[in-house]
């Protein structure tokens, strides 16, 4: 069995008892109430006993009888074992197979295993197991253009003049030899019909276009594709879909993708390169390049000595840092490191990781949150010696472990330093599958529920903690991250403090309820009652207050309307706290809450 690794050293695991966290009654406040002209809370479902309620953008809310017990949604769609809705409406189908292939605005295109849909209506006249999505020629794919019985597709729509054994796709947009389609629409430059040059540039009537923008010197017939998004033809030199005006055409050439010169300019994408000496600039790894005199990270000069170009040494990793060193001093892209005092003779990266080292230790590369800067945390291990890149391994199938001789340390969750590894113990943490509880030393996560809680062997714990909950019957409440139970407790989760035992639950009946956890007395949020839940439905749900990102209070809230065996109450809700009101079956402002209450759309 693979496991997914969570280690933790066992000398620091200390069994705790969870906190009991005893539910506050809500706040009665008479005078609650909702905005003058509240806001749906919108593209949500609010389910129900034995119906849903929709609630879109615009005030839209429909209500529609349904089986709720096998009902789940994302956003605008929803399904259930008799059918897909789409925006509150419902499209009875069996929903094997059910998968969503594109939507925009107010159109869905959707597809079980038998048949395709748009919107509401089944489009009859394609056969769902023999409509096939056309692969993307680059990175970025598309779920809009298909093939069917020999011919090409836009969602539903047949591209009559598309060929389908020279079609090439790039991300929403359609080629092949007759023509090119944006957004499934054949483009056309005075009539007639315009086809292809690059993922940029197109051509008709001897003219180069680039989506709709006609370049007046341009000439098809000479169009020479370069390395990369450069390009010319006999009177001017291009770069993606603009024009380089500085080019000089006969002398024009790209290094790479990147890096371009003439016999005046050296340019990074379409940019000059500042007093680069053309005849001598030469690409040389990444982002870097040089001349006689400069070094360059893109269009910049990096601060070196030119005279110590041959002592280069240049790495890239996998998370955009881009490091230099002319043995003396190291640049992270143009900009000199200054701390902390990298040995730049030892200097190196660990593979392409975000892992770099000098004989002095092993460093984490970082983002630091509040000033953006990049920062470099030295990695606790005990180094016996200069470090060498030799000693240090990132596994593959242990990502987000580092290895040093023999000690192991976790750059994610809790960082966590173990050391004196024998090679056995090693050599079994690299092992795909490999029982890990028998590496002592170790606490694993055989199975993973969610942020730092885990199960191991007989045993729950919160990041390296032993907690007291029962592992054999510990298992989330469905549909929930937060709430969890088993043969003893329900428990709230927190990121912050980890499991608390909620005091007062009725276990056997403890489910979700839209978000809340209920039971067969009342529904929660948090350690919050809110309401009793006997014959329990939550008929609105309106914005509060969404507070702008660092001013004024903190705190989000949401008004909702229940209903059970006592009548309607408003809810105010937050984090923080619950105040809720009950509003007599009489209250107009109800009737207008509910407006849409008991229609069907």
């Amino acid at each position: 069995m693979k496991y997914i690794l969570f280690l933790f050293p066992l000398i620091l695991s200390v069994k705790t008892q969870a906190q009991t966290r005893t539910f506050k009654n809500p706040d009665i406040d008479p005078d609650l109430s909702v905005f003058e002209k509240p806001n749906l809370e919108p593209d949500t479902y609010l389910v129900n006993r034995d119906y849903v309620i929709f609630q879109g953008n615009n005030g839209v809310r429909k209500v529609t009888e349904a089986d709720t017990q096998s009902f789940s949604f994302i956003n605008e769609l929803g399904r259930n074992k008799d059918g897909i809705f789409i925006k509150g409406d419902f499209v009875k189908t069996d929903t094997l197979g059910y998968e969503h292939l594109w939507s925009a605005e107010d159109e869905y295109f959707w597809r079980t295993k038998t048949k395709i849909y748009k919107n509401l209506a089944e489009v009859k006249e394609l056969n769902a197991s023999e409509f096939i999505l056309l692969k993307s020629s680059t990175e970025y794919g598309s779920s809009e253009y298909y093939q069917y019985n020999g011919q090409v597709y836009y969602h539903d729509k047949l591209l009559k003049d598309a060929d389908v054994h020279t079609a090439v796709v790039d991300y929403n947009r359609y080629y092949d030899k007759n023509g090119v389609y944006d957004q499934g629409e054949k483009l056309f430059f005075e009539e007639v019909p315009v086809t292809y040059l690059n993922s940029h540039l197109q051509t008709a009537k001897n003219r180069i276009l680039s989506w709709g923008k006609v370049f007046v010197r341009s000439d098809a017939a000479s169009f020479t594709q370069l390395k990369g998004d450069y390009s010319k033809d006999k009177n001017q030199v291009y770069y993606a879909g603009n024009v380089i005006k500085e080019g000089d055409v006969a002398s024009f050439v790209s290094l790479n993708e990147h890096f371009a010169k003439d016999k005046n300019h050296v340019y990074y994408n379409e940019d000059i390169v500042t007093d680069a000496d053309p005849e001598t600039f030469v690409h040389l790894k990444d982002l870097y390049s040089k001349d006689k005199n400069h070094v360059y990270y893109q269009n910049m000069i990096v601060p070196v000595d030119i005279a110590d170009a041959g002592k280069l040494r240049i790495w890239n990793t996998d998370y955009t840092y881009t490091f230099i060193t002319d043995g003396k001093k190291i640049f992270l892209g143009e900009s000199l490191v200054k701390t902390p005092k990298f040995d730049a003779q030892s200097f190196g990266i660990v593979g392409k990781n975000a892992l770099c080292y000098d004989k002095n230790g092993i460093y984490i590369i970082d983002e630091d949150r509040k000033t953006r800067q990049t920062v470099y945390k030295k990695i606790p291990f005990k180094y016996s010696g200069p470090v060498n890149g030799k000693d240090i391994t990132v596994d593959d199938e242990l990502s987000g472990y580092v290895f040093y001789k023999d000690q192991i340390y976790a750059t994610h969750h809790y960082a966590n330093l173990v050391n004196k590894l024998t090679q056995e113990r090693i050599n079994m943490l690299k092992s795909t599958g490999r029982d890990l509880t028998k590496a002592k030393g170790f606490i694993q996560y055989e199975t993973h529920y969610y942020w730092l809680v885990g199960k191991a062997g007989n045993k729950i714990y919160w990041g390296n903690n032993e907690t007291s909950a029962d592992a054999e019957t510990f298992e989330p409440i469905k549909g929930s991250f937060s709430y969890f139970k088993d043969k003893k407790n329900v428990y709230l989760h927190s990121i912050e403090s980890g499991l608390s035992i909620l005091k007062g639950v009725d276990l056997p009946s403890a489910r979700m309820f839209n978000g809340f956890l209920a039971d067969k007395n009342y529904i929660y949020t948090n350690t919050h009652r809110i309401t009793k839940s006997e014959n329990i439905e939550l008929l609105a749900a309106y914005e509060g207050v969404w507070p702008m990102c660092a001013v004024g209070n903190p705190v989000s809230s949401t008004y909702y309307v229940f209903k059970n065996t006592e009548g309607y109450w408003l809810a105010l809700i937050s984090d923080k706290s619950v105040e809720i009101n009950k509003i007599p079956e009489s209250d107009p402002n109800l009737k207008k809450l509910l407006a849409c209450f008991n229609q069907t759309e």
